[in-house]
C-alpha cells in the first residue's frame, strides 16, 4: 500500500491542475480498467481511441476506487472520493505504473529499439549477443518477452503501461541486468513508456506504415524521434546514417550514427565496410572509434548487416568492448519470421518473412533476388492487413509486381474488411494486375506456389512472419506460416 501524496508520493512532480478531496489517502494498486477496481484503488480515466475512460469514472467508484485519476473532474462527484486531475492521464497512467512497482527501470539498463522495419531483428540481435557476454538479460517485442530462461507470449510489441511496469518488475526480482525492448510509435503516441529512463536507444529507419494511426509521416516520425526524451542524460541516441540529419534536426539527445560503407552519405561513427557475401555466410569489417573488427555472420542481406551493426552499438553503448561484442556475432540468430528458411532438406527453397510494409518487402525480394541465378523464378505470396493503413496497399502490390516472377496475391489478417476489397487496393497498383494469381485462402495460396515452383526457384511468403493466428472478421484462428509449409511439403514426399 502506498500514499498518494505523503512521503515517497505518488504525485511527485506531476503537473496537477486541481484535486478534490483528501490527499492523505492510502492507495492499493492502480487500474485502468474499472472492471479490475478494488478497494481503495486508483483509477487512471484515460481517453482511448475506441472508448473513453471518463465515461467508466461511476463504475470504477462502484468497484472500490477511491482516488480518480483523470482530465476533467466530474460535475456530480461522490463525497468519499478524491479527484486529481492532470494535463495528460493517458502519460500519468506510465508514471504511475512504474512508480507503483517501484521504478524497476532504476535497477536495469534498458536499451530502446523503434524504427519501422527491423526492431525485432535488432532487439533479438542484442539480447543474444548480451547473454553470450555473461550478461542477465531479457528481452520484450513482437516475438514474445524472454528472460528467466523463459519465452513468455505478449498480445503487444511494447506492453500497456501496467502490464509493462509488472514485467520489468518480474525482471528485476528474477536479477535482470539489461533489458532490450522493441518500442512502437503507437507506444510512443500512447506514452507507454512514461516513466522510463533508457541507457541507450536505436532508430533503424522510418518509411511508410501505421497511416491509418498517425495522420502523417510527419507524425509518424516524430513520434519515434519523441523516444530521445526518454533517454538518460549522457545516453546515445543511435539512428541509421540514412536518417541522421532528420532526427537530429528534431532532437537535443547525443546523436550517434550507424550504417554500411556502401551506402555512406556521411561520416559513419559506426559502419561495416568489406562485405564479402557468400552462400552461407557473410563477413564484413567492423569500424568504430576504438578501431576495425573483423565480422562473420550467418545472417544473410545488407539489411541484416545494417540490423547487426546497430545491435553491436548498442550492446557497446553499455560499455562492453567491441572487440569482444565482434568475436560473438558468429553465434547469433535471426529472430522467427525473418527471412526464415522453411524447406530445411526440400525443394523449392522457401522462406516466411515479416515484411508488411512497402520497404521491407523491397528489402526481402531483393535480397532473395541478388542470390537467384536464371531460370530461377521468385514468387511472392503476401497480402495486406484489414482495418490498417489502406495507402501502402497499392505501394506493395508494385513492389512484388517489380521484383517477383509470379505474385499471389492472398489474405493477411483481413479483419473485418473484405479480402477482395483488400485485393483490389493491392492490384491497383500493379501495371499488369492480370498476371497476378489472387487466393484468398492463405493456406491455398502457400500450397499452390510449392506445388508450382521447380526446385530451383525461391518463394517467399510475406507478411506474418513468427505470427501464429490469422484474424477473420473479429475472430483470431490458429495458422502458421511455417506450418503450412512443413505440412504441405510432408504431403508432398510422404
Amino acid at each position: 500500500m502506498k500514499q498518494l501524496a505523503s512521503g515517497s508520493s505518488l504525485l511527485s512532480g506531476i503537473e496537477v491542475k486541481n484535486i478534490v478531496g483528501s490527499t492523505e489517502r492510502p492507495v492499493t494498486t492502480v487500474c485502468d480498467d474499472s472492471r479490475n477496481c478494488i478497494a481503495d484503488c486508483l483509477f487512471v480515466a484515460v481517453r482511448g481511441v475506441v472508448t473513453d475512460g471518463h465515461l467508466f469514472i461511476d463504475k470504477a467508484i462502484s468497484g472500490g476506487a477511491s482516488t480518480i485519476v483523470c482530465e476533467t473532474i466530474p460535475e456530480a462527484r461522490a463525497p468519499h472520493v478524491t479527484y486529481v486531475e492532470v494535463v495528460d492521464s493517458r502519460r500519468v497512467l506510465g508514471i504511475l505504473a512504474q512508480r507503483w512497482f517501484n521504478n524497476p527501470s532504476q535497477d536495469i539498463e534498458l536499451i530502446a529499439v523503434t524504427g519501422t522495419n527491423g526492431k525485432t531483428t535488432v532487439s533479438y540481435i542484442a539480447y543474444q549477443l548480451l547473454c553470450k557476454l555473461g550478461k542477465n538479460a531479457g528481452l520484450i517485442g513482437t516475438t514474445g518477452n524472454i528472460y528467466g530462461g523463459k519465452k513468455h507470449p505478449t498480445k503487444y510489441t511494447t506492453p500497456e503501461p501496467l502490464l509493462l511496469a509488472e514485467l520489468l518488475a518480474d525482471m528485476r526480482d528474477q536479477g535482470v541486468e539489461v533489458c532490450v525492448m522493441e518500442v512502437s510509435s503507437h507506444a510512443l503516441a500512447l506514452h507507454r513508456t512514461a516513466g522510463l529512463s533508457f541507457s541507450a536507444a536505436g532508430f533503424t529507419n522510418i518509411s511508410q506504415d501505421h497511416l491509418d494511426f498517425h495522420s502523417s509521416m510527419e507524425e509518424y516520425f516524430l513520434a519515434k524521434c519523441s523516444l530521445s526524451r526518454a533517454l538518460a542524460p549522457e545516453a546515445q541516441f543511435i539512428v541509421h546514417d540514412s536518417i541522421a540529419e532528420q532526427v537530429r534536426r528534431n532532437v537535443t539527445s547525443n546523436v550517434l550514427t550507424y550504417g554500411t560503407e556502401q551506402h555512406e552519405q556521411g561520416a559513419i561513427d559506426v559502419k561495416a565496410k568489406e562485405l564479402e557475401v557468400h552462400s552461407t555466410k557473410t563477413t564484413f569489417q567492423l569500424q568504430d572509434e576504438s578501431g576495425t573488427y573483423s565480422v562473420s555472420t550467418h545472417l544473410v542481406g545488407s539489411f541484416n548487416i545494417d540490423n547487426l551493426v546497430l545491435a553491436c552499438a548498442l550492446v557497446n553503448s553499455l560499455g562492453i568492448a567491441m572487440a569482444d561484442i565482434c568475436e560473438n556475432v558468429q553465434y547469433v540468430e535471426a529472430p522467427a519470421g525473418r527471412l526464415q528458411c522453411i524447406s530445411e532438406q526440400y525443394k523449392p527453397t522457401v522462406f516466411v518473412d515479416f515484411a508488411h510494409t512497402p520497404d521491407a518487402l523491397r528489402r526481402v525480394l531483393t535480397v532473395l533476388r541478388e542470390q537467384m541465378h536464371a531460370p530461377s523464378k521468385l514468387y511472392c505470396v503476401f497480402g495486406c492487413g484489414g482495418d490498417r493503413d489502406t495507402t501502402k496497399r497499392p505501394i506493395m502490390g508494385a513492389v512484388a509486381e517489380e521484383l517477383a516472377d509470379i505474385v499471389v496475391v492472398t489474405s493477411d489478417n483481413p479483419r473485418t474488411e473484405k479480402q477482395r476489397d483488400i485485393e483490389g487496393h493491392i492490384l491497383a497498383g500493379m501495371k499488369s494486375p492480370h498476371q497476378a494469381i489472387g487466393i484468398e485462402d492463405r493456406a491455398k495460396a502457400i500450397a499452390f506456389a510449392i506445388q508450382n515452383a521447380s526446385e530451383e526457384d525461391v518463394i517467399v511468403i510475406a507478411g506474418k512472419g513468427h505470427e501464429e493466428y490469422q484474424i477473420l472478421g473479429t475472430e483470431k484462428v490458429h495458422f502458421s506460416d511455417q506450418e503450412q509449409v512443413r505440412h504441405y511439403f510432408s504431403l508432398l514426399h510422404s
